[in-house]
């Protein structure tokens, strides 16, 4: 995405020391960035999902905003599978003709997985869906 100039952080609901467990483990190019309450961003963004199955949780969603802050490109999914691919995001954010970006080194905090961390054959089903 930074040909396009776009740069990517992930937004969840666990905390940050969770978000770094996962990036460690899947070794993630971007930041994960925590809104357990979603007051931050999920809820502002209508990405908020209350009363799922696994709590009160965000739902899965791409949102661009270009170097003014004005969203670009907003999509957000049902469920973990209801995502806009890789392809069409990539062809819809070099539509928009941004000079190209880096991504900045991100400071984490110390990883802790703790017992409920997802492990790796289980993300098997979101990269297949990515790739789709």
């Amino acid at each position: 995405m930074r040909p396009a100039g776009a740069r990517i952080a992930g937004v969840s609901v666990d905390a940050p020391t969770r978000n770094a467990a996962m990036i460690t483990k899947l070794r993630l190019p971007f930041a994960m960035l925590s809104d357990p309450d979603g007051t931050q961003m999920l809820r502002p963004l209508d990405a908020w999902n209350p009363g799922s199955s696994r709590g009160d949780i965000g739902r899965p969603g791409v949102f661009v905003f270009d170097p003014e802050g004005t969203e670009r490109i907003r999509q957000v999914g049902r469920d973990f599978a209801d995502r806009i691919t890789e392809d069409e995001l990539l062809a819809r954010a070099m539509s928009m003709e941004l000079p190209p970006t880096t991504q900045p080194a991100v400071d984490h905090v110390d990883p802790e997985p703790g017992p409920e961390a997802m492990p790796v054959r289980a993300l098997l089903p979101y990269r297949r869906r990515a790739h789709v």
